[in-house]
């Protein structure tokens, strides 16, 4: 065998094992990609659902609920290309959520008596929230379909349950009674008060709806790292001492499993309902 066969059969070797070397790596990085991919349809395919959930009105490629062909798409360009997109989706969304929930927007106010609006022009009655926790911002309903009618206190005329905000973004849950003598309403704000800002470690949130003539409401509170809890009421209107009372309540809470053994949990915080609203 001479120099160049010796030569050339070296560096077929060392081809063949620089090929063989190299192709975990690509599979790696074509995994990783894959799982990248993966993440970024499901948002994708989520935004879409808000914006026509939230009739935001985006429309064009950037806006699908085709999660195989987002991502293909997605697997053919750079990391860097899709993290813009992304955002952009979500700047946008951010900003459809603060005018169709901004307190200036009319479509956002509940119809109710003017009689039952904050006299000193503070709170303004509202259906939606724009809220935050952490990095996750999203749309709350606490009240259904913004405004709750019944006749609570048997009069014959329809009485109203309803949330409000101030520009400080507290959040409170009013009550509004027919007067029948006067032909009037009283308003009445309950004990039902958070805010829509959020923070970095905790979330509460409210839903507040009818059944059987009583409200029904649930509180939720999560903390990261620590677990999550829940709490419902019951409440019945009282005709004779004008309150809302609770009736039946229940709650229960999981926190995470704390070092070192794992065996305690952490003392999480269980909402409790208050008595009377």
């Amino acid at each position: 065998m001479n120099y160049q066969q010796s030569l050339s059969i070296s560096i077929k070797i060392g081809i063949a094992l620089s090929s063989f070397m190299y192709l975990p790596l690509t599979y790696a990085e074509t995994s990783a990609r894959g799982y990248q991919c993966d993440y970024y349809s499901r948002d994708a395919v989520e935004q879409y659902k808000k914006n026509l959930q939230f009739h935001c009105g985006f429309k064009g490629l950037r806006w699908s609920n085709n999660k195989v062909g987002q991502r293909k798409w997605c697997m053919r360009v750079r990391k860097s290309i899709t993290d813009k997109e992304n955002n952009i989706r979500k700047k946008m969304l951010e900003r459809c959520f603060k005018t169709k929930t901004s307190l200036n927007n009319k479509s956002n106010h509940p119809s109710i008596p003017y009689r039952c609006k904050d006299p000193k022009g503070l709170y303004t009655p509202i259906k939606s929230i724009y809220s935050w926790y952490r990095y996750k911002r999203e749309v709350r309903t606490p009240v259904t379909e913004g405004v709750i009618k019944s006749d609570f206190n048997r009069d014959g005329r329809l009485d109203y349950i309803f949330i409000e905000q101030n520009i400080k973004q507290n959040v409170q849950l009013t009550a509004c009674l027919s007067d029948k003598k006067n032909k009037s309403y009283r308003r009445k704000v309950t004990r039902i008060a958070f805010s829509a800002k959020g923070d970095s470690l905790t979330s509460e949130g409210y839903d507040i709806s009818l059944k059987d003539r009583q409200l029904r409401i649930s509180f939720s509170y999560f903390e990261h790292n620590a677990g999550s809890s829940f709490a419902e009421g019951i409440y019945a209107y009282n005709n004779h001492k004008h309150i809302f009372e609770l009736k039946d309540s229940m709650s229960n809470g999981a926190g995470v499993p704390m070092p070192p053994d794992y065996t305690q949990s952490y003392p999480i915080y269980i909402p409790e309902p208050p008595k009377t609203l």
